[in-house]
């Protein structure tokens, strides 16, 4: 049976493909230390939120 490849979306970049941008980031962006930062300061996840809303509301 063949395998299937999942892209990963990063959390951060609006809809973009986890690039593996930051070098501890080897399997996508649930090992991507800077998603664990903004996820887990309530502040900055809010403000994530907010700029999705904005995003989504301007498409």
């Amino acid at each position: 049976m063949p395998s299937r490849v999942v892209d990963a979306k990063c959390p951060l970049r609006d809809d973009q493909p986890c690039t593996l941008c930051h070098p501890d980031a080897k399997k996508g962006p649930q090992d991507c230390p800077t998603v664990a930062l903004v996820m887990a300061d309530e502040s900055l996840r809010e403000q994530l939120g907010e700029w999705r809303a904005e995003r989504r509301s301007a498409s």
